[in-house]
């Protein structure tokens, strides 16, 4: 999956694991919960799309929102739960 978090300055990548560091897996468990918060706000405006397009064209953008951001927070919740396995 494309990872945003390497791409602006401070940013958290998270495509592999660098450390088996305690902090390390907090600090990547606290990105995985802003990684998914991130997708769930760009699902939010999509009814928006209503009050400048015709019906079906919000249909679209609001299932576009669902299938582009869905797989990524199931993704963030996955890794989640591995996670926690090693910080406990």
């Amino acid at each position: 999956m494309p990872d945003g978090g390497g791409i602006f300055k401070g940013g958290f990548p998270k495509k592999n694991l660098k450390s088996n560091d305690t902090e390390y897996l907090k600090t990547f468990l606290y990105e995985t919960k802003r990684a998914e918060l991130t997708h769930w706000l760009t699902i939010l405006p999509s009814p928006v799309f209503f009050l400048w397009n015709i019906w079906w064209a919000g249909i679209i953008m609001i299932v576009y929102a669902l299938i582009v951001n869905i797989p990524c927070i199931m993704l963030q919740r996955y890794n989640r739960a591995r996670l926690s396995i090693f910080i406990s």
